[in-house]
């Protein structure tokens, strides 16, 4: 692949950020019979879905992709759904667990992408040392203090500025060394699945 070709998978690529939530809260953004999915698809033109881990009786994976300016209104939806539904679980501030290929996180440490990230939008990012389980992808929190509109809109910033930066290094954030494990491998989509 020459560079030319790089460049324009990088500009049409969406890119995919997935996130760990517990599950009443992946629940909460499906909705009823999958309403709020329909309406994340349609009103902010990001693909969400919903993978359950077959080790992950506490969590589900919540996989979004579409274009950063989408994808970081899609997720203030997502945040403002979660902080509404669960006031006393983000009463100190909100946080989503999103998670990426190692190589990823060290390119993106390397460069100082996350450093720029809080600094821009004053919000938070822990980056975990350890990889999740059985595993080469790790965590990366990002947080906000508040719960207010001016809280939310870092957040937004923030998931824009990550997304941006996954997308400009698509190449890394998708290549597949052959010793590399996804968290979501062996996963099934339950969407569709009604008990």
């Amino acid at each position: 692949m020459n560079i030319e070709t790089s460049r324009l998978l990088e500009e049409v690529t969406p890119p995919i950020l997935r996130a760990i939530l517990f599950n009443r809260q992946t629940g909460a953004l499906i909705g009823h019979n999958t309403e709020t999915k329909r309406i994340i698809n349609l009103t902010f033109r990001t693909h969400i879905q919903v993978f359950e881990r077959e080790d992950g009786r506490w969590g589900r994976v919540l996989s979004t992709r579409a274009q950063p300016i989408y994808m970081c209104k899609a997720w203030q939806f997502c945040a403002e759904n979660l902080l509404e539904n669960y006031k006393d679980f983000y009463e100190q501030g909100f946080e989503v667990n999103f998670f990426f290929p190692t190589r990823l996180i060290e390119l993106f440490l390397s460069r100082g992408v996350f450093v720029d990230i809080t600094k821009t939008t004053r919000t938070s990012l822990l980056v975990k040392h350890e990889c999740l389980m059985r595993s080469t992808e790790r965590v990366v929190r990002l947080g906000i203090r508040g719960t207010d509109e001016a809280s939310l809109e870092q957040f937004r910033t923030a998931v824009f500025l990550l997304s941006q930066a996954v997308q400009e290094n698509i190449m890394v954030a998708l290549w597949n060394t052959g010793k590399d494990v996804w968290y979501s491998e062996k996963s099934s989509d339950n969407l569709w699945v009604s008990s």
